[in-house]
């Protein structure tokens, strides 16, 4: 009886049957193996790690809002995990629809995933992790039992109809400035905090003048004022009085401004 040797290539599985009865025979690993005359070699199974991606289209949310998702998973094939009653059957699967297999539970996995979700939680990239996580948990319990293991999925794209999108789009805008706003104010509390009495007293007088200056109306300073009326009333005081020396000054006082007497009066006037 004739017996050959074959040999699988590292990161390979081979499949064989009977020649006679066409019945799966078994899985040969990587190394070399006896072939029986009655056997003959069928599929050959990378166990290389794989990618593939998927488009779940149409799905509904939990809201009834219509999205599409893109997805990619990383998995590869371990036969010697594929269950006893199932080995048959993947055997003359998983050489060539290995990859339409995982394509095919990713989508319901993800369409399942998503029918249980708002869509705000779709739109939040901080949610995107938990979305991906949650799908591989899913795969992954679907795809074990027939020797495929998966080591990572993530979600790529999330579309949703334009109605939608702009809707989420300026509600997103509208957050983000508020929350410039809010932290705008929280510096100015910060520097507000650090002024003195005499500082504020001083701002509330400069956003009064600033309010009136946009009505177009014109505001003099009062202590401006006060302070020259009463630099022109000491200078005539200092003319009019006693010298430093209690000598009174020769000659007539001079006059800062006659009235309609003749009299002295001050200027600018002073009201009392």
């Amino acid at each position: 009886m004739l017996q050959i040797w074959v040999r699988v290539p590292e990161m390979e599985v081979w499949t064989k049957y009977n020649r006679e009865t066409k019945a799966f025979a078994g899985y040969l690993p990587p190394g070399r193996h006896w072939i029986l005359p009655w056997e003959r070699i069928g599929g050959k199974i990378s166990t290389q790690a794989k990618m593939v991606g998927g488009k779940c289209l149409n799905t509904q949310t939990e809201g009834g809002i219509t999205a599409n998702v893109d997805w990619s998973a990383t998995y590869k094939i371990v036969p010697s995990q594929i269950k006893l009653d199932l080995r048959s059957t993947m055997a003359r699967t998983l050489p060539d629809f290995s990859e339409k297999m995982v394509r095919s539970h990713g989508n319901n996995c993800a369409a399942r995933v998503i029918s249980e979700l708002p869509v705000a939680d779709l739109t939040n990239h901080g949610n995107r992790s938990r979305l991906e996580r949650r799908i591989r948990q899913l795969l992954v319990e679907r795809l074990h039992p027939f020797g495929i293991q998966v080591f990572r999925v993530m979600v790529t794209g999330v579309e949703l109809p334009a109605k939608v999108e702009a809707t989420y789009q300026a509600a997103h805008e509208r957050i983000v400035h508020a929350y410039s706003e809010a932290e705008a104010l929280e510096r100015l509390h910060q520097a507000v905090s650090k002024f003195s009495d005499a500082d504020m007293e001083r701002l509330v007088v400069l956003k009064q003048v600033h309010a009136l200056g946009q009505n177009g109306v014109t505001m003099y300073m009062p202590p401006m004022m006060t302070s020259f009326q009463s630099g022109i009333r000491s200078y005539g005081e200092a003319r009019d009085g006693d010298g430093r020396d209690g000598r009174k000054p020769n000659g007539p006082s001079p006059n800062l401004s006659t009235g309609k007497d003749g009299g002295h009066s001050e200027w600018p006037p002073v009201t009392h």
